[in-house]
């Protein structure tokens, strides 16, 4: 069993309250189970190392209104006694509901940074076994190394590729208007190259993995936010990059 301890437990209107509320409301809050849980003060006083008068003292706090709680159910009561040692949590199911909430945010935001690998990886993929032409079973070729160049070189993405691999990295809640995507897209493709514009929306998203404060990809290209990962990346000439190479981005 475990639980889930909320900052504001400590700066609301229990603030202050003591040491021996905290112990047994931590208790309550690691060991409820679908709000519902046993109390015996006796056992209690050995498990938190109190002594019975003061368990005791702590259930009826915590089982009396209190008008400045922020959860107004049951006039601000934290515990109701629905028996001689059960009790029930009051706001159980409304923590629970957030701490679920913040759970979920977490694996969004870890789903989304797996997807980005996986993509990028299976891109990488394609372009070296596209590159290397070697078929299993069969010794290389010996290349000149003018053909070996031209083997190397990797097309440029066409303009609605790119756009649509970057709408594919964002979470489609955070796309934006998909109108003004495209426009920026190609007003962004003017000045930096399709493969390094993805190279950079990964660098981004990637050092801003909650999606809730990651800025939509329309206002993202509109503010022209790759340019610092230009720079962070070291690319030398951003317009040309998809062109010199086997840049494993180049093939979107």
């Amino acid at each position: 069993m475990y639980g889930k301890i909320f900052a504001s437990t400590f700066t609301g209107s229990m603030y202050g309250a003591g040491a021996n509320i905290f112990a047994v409301w931590g208790y309550i809050i690691a060991n409820a189970k679908g709000g519902k849980i046993e109390l015996n003060p006796i056992m209690l006083s050995n498990i938190l190392g109190m002594a019975v008068a003061d368990v005791d003292s702590v259930l009826i706090s915590l089982s009396s209104p209190d008008l400045s709680s922020r959860n107004s159910d049951e006039n601000g009561r934290r515990i109701v006694r629905e028996g001689q040692f059960q009790w029930r949590v009051v706001s159980h199911a409304l923590y629970r509901g957030m701490r679920d909430s913040d759970e979920q945010r977490a694996y969004n935001a870890n789903a989304q940074r797996k997807s980005r690998a996986r993509k990028k990886s299976d891109v990488n993929t394609e372009c070296q076994s596209g590159s290397i032409g070697v078929n299993r079973g069969q010794s290389s070729s010996i290349h000149t190394e003018a053909e070996a160049e031209a083997e190397a070189y990797i097309p440029p993405t066409p303009r609605g590729g790119v756009c649509d691999r970057l709408k594919a990295l964002w979470h489609p809640s955070r796309v934006g208007n998909a109108r003004h995507v495209e426009k920026e897209c190609v007003k962004a493709l003017e000045s930096v190259s399709a493969s390094v514009l993805v190279l950079c929306a990964e660098a981004y998203l990637d050092t801003v993995p909650d999606m809730r404060y990651q800025r939509t990809l329309a206002r993202w290209l509109r503010d022209r936010s790759w340019e610092p990962f230009v720079k962070t990346l070291g690319i030398p000439d951003p317009i040309t990059a998809d062109m010199v190479g086997p840049d494993p981005v180049g093939v979107l």
